[in-house]
């Protein structure tokens, strides 16, 4: 795995921090996710990465 962390730059440790933990879910991440979804949907698939942001962050949600 080096080799390849190395061509992309990324810390080992990283690399084998996130093939560990893939499988976690965060209930709140899971959440957000379903409500970026849903607005998307809803606007016929015409809502891009800003309108959803701030739909979301109108919603009270902390987006970046």
């Amino acid at each position: 795995m080096k080799p390849i962390c190395k061509l992309f730059d990324v810390n080992p440790s990283s690399y084998y921090y996130r093939v560990n933990h893939k499988d976690i879910i965060h209930p709140e991440r899971a959440q957000l996710k379903q409500a970026a979804i849903d607005i998307h949907a809803v606007s016929r698939g015409a809502a891009g990465a800003r309108t959803i942001t701030g739909q979301l962050t109108q919603r009270g949600e902390n987006v970046g």
